[in-house]
């Protein structure tokens, strides 16, 4: 995948997440399923990719989603919510998780 910018980092998250918030399905079912294979970041996470190509030694730091809502997998954010019904098999909380975590990225976006 060529080198991410922080805008493309953003649309890559947001489509991911808008379709796994419309199906139920997770990362590894888009990657296989919606994008064949074609944009998979090394972490399955185009922010965290975007982050490692910027800045190596920091984890998060330029991360547009940390920068504004703090680590996604904090207790409450709506990404630790999700993978916490994700790994339960709840595919309805994890949609609804899903949702909310893309109103915030929809947010990041509006601010680009």
């Amino acid at each position: 995948m060529r080198k991410l910018t922080e805008g493309r980092a953003i649309k890559l998250t947001l489509k991911m997440w808008r379709w796994m918030a419309e199906t139920g399905k997770g990362k590894e079912d888009y990657f296989e399923l919606a994008d064949k294979g074609k944009n998979k970041p090394h972490s399955e996470c185009f922010l965290c990719d975007y982050n490692d190509q910027n800045m190596r030694e920091v984890c998060c730091v330029l991360c547009p989603y940390y920068r504004v809502y703090g680590h996604c997998n904090n207790f409450g954010a709506p990404y630790s919510k999700w993978y916490d019904c994700w790994i339960r098999y709840d595919i309805e909380g994890a949609r609804i998780y899903a949702g909310e975590f893309v109103k915030e990225l929809e947010a990041l976006l509006e601010k680009k």
